[in-house]
């Protein structure tokens, strides 16, 4: 059967929203409603006998015809994969700059698997994420990370040089990453690029910033496009959305070529504090007042839980940015501290020293921890409305991060940011 052709066929994103805080790059994140489609489209993935090859979360075999890709669903919805969108065409070229001054085009990936997105080099909330995700997925890759390329060409023609996505890769924990690669060139050949990609990208000269499309592309060995996934919330699961991308992506390679990728997927709904399950509330001793705290969630906001402990280096510094945001939506959001490690006098000094004012339970029996699978801290949990667990976040969320996440499952909080500056 013959190809779709993408501009019939490539959902159109939604127009970008525009920035609470002006100074901070966008990413165009899918709502709810781009999600739903996608697992509804992902019955289309199994369509036919996908012959032997890696093995998706669910035990689905994969491949890498170009006719589509064969994921489970659960991977085909963390990866917000829309299989009707790929062309199997040849993805357009480009000759940019990579972030170590080297020459940088598609065709030099021959033979390699790419995982393709546009990023802002001035970005610092949502698509900061994208680092976080590569460096999962380069781990989950283990020795095989030479097979897969990580490209990412830069949107911000405001800030071309080769210093400034060198900056954005060395802050974001990439400089040592050997298969990230972050191109940029003349505003021209920017342009020309996100054009040939059908990403969208508006400017705002008086501000110098930019919103950007989040599509990631899903390119084979031959330079052909096999599927294209969304960066939107699912990607603040840092740790799931990364191992299924390098999944995905050795899916790509020839069957003789592929290894087994390390990790696992997010655990299935049914197990309390998985990703999409709902949690039984638990309760543990309020750590700053007498009584108890619950992890129940609010009827009618999201609610925060962020696990810490005062000897986690990355906790204490990431407390502050949370209190900041807890200040900023007042009531709007519901924020809950869990101390899993501490006495409870360690726990306090630490409390009162970055300022929280929200309530904060003790857990040095580690039974909520234990109940919510927390295997490293900083830990960030977000359920919503109905109790159900929507977004795991492994290690340090910034200020920024959780602003945009938040803002982007619940719109109205838009109108209370006051951070962004």
């Amino acid at each position: 059967m013959q190809e779709p052709d993408p501009a019939a066929t490539r959902a159109t994103p939604p127009a970008p929203r525009k920035s609470p805080a002006t100074s901070r790059g966008m990413w165009i994140a899918y709502g709810a409603s781009a999600v739903a489609l996608v697992v509804a489209l992902a019955a289309v993935l199994f369509a036919g006998n996908p012959p032997s090859g890696a093995t998706t979360n669910s035990g689905a075999t994969v491949n890498s015809a170009v006719s589509g890709l064969h994921a489970s669903a659960a991977v085909t919805s963390m990866l917000e994969l829309s299989p009707l969108s790929a062309s199997g065409q040849t993805m357009p070229e480009f000759r940019l700059t990579d972030q170590r001054g080297n020459p940088m085009s598609l065709a030099e990936f021959r033979g390699r698997a790419v995982v393709l997105t546009f990023n802002d080099d001035q970005c610092q909330d949502l698509c900061t994420l994208l680092a976080e995700s590569v460096v999962a997925a380069d781990h989950d890759l283990g020795t095989h990370q030479n097979k897969i390329a990580f490209v990412s060409i830069n949107a911000n023609s405001y800030y071309p040089q080769v210093s400034a996505v060198k900056a954005w890769t060395d802050s974001h924990g990439l400089a040592q990453t050997a298969n990230w690669y972050f191109g940029t060139g003349t505003v021209k050949q920017l342009s020309d690029a996100s054009n040939a990609y059908e990403v969208p990208v508006t400017r705002d000269a008086k501000t110098k910033t930019i919103e950007h499309g989040a599509e990631v592309f899903y390119i084979d060995p031959q330079g052909r496009e096999v599927g294209i996934g969304g960066f939107g919330n699912t990607s603040a699961n840092t740790e799931i959305y990364g191992h299924d991308m390098a999944e995905l992506a050795m899916s790509l390679l020839p069957q003789s070529r592929r290894f087994a990728v390390g990790g696992t997927s997010g655990p299935p709904p049914q197990v309390s504090g998985g990703l999409g399950s709902s949690p039984v509330p638990m309760t543990v001793p309020a750590l700053m007042t007498s009584g108890s705290v619950s992890t129940a969630a609010d009827p009618k906001h999201y609610t925060v839980l962020n696990f810490w402990s005062s000897s986690c280096t990355a906790c204490v510094a990431e407390l502050p940015g949370f209190q900041s945001v807890h200040t900023m939506y007042g009531n709007a959001v519901d924020f809950l501290g869990i101390d899993v490690a501490d006495d409870a006098i360690l726990g306090r000094k630490l409390a009162t020293r970055t300022g929280i004012d929200y309530p904060v339970g003790n857990d040095s029996a580690g039974t909520v921890s234990g109940s919510f699978q927390v295997a490293e801290l900083p830990f960030t949990v977000i359920l919503d409305p109905n109790g159900k667990v929507v977004i795991r976040h492994p290690g340090l969320f910034t200020a920024d991060q959780l602003i945009y996440v938040l803002e982007d499952l619940e719109p109205s909080l838009q109108k209370l940011d006051t951070l962004g500056g």
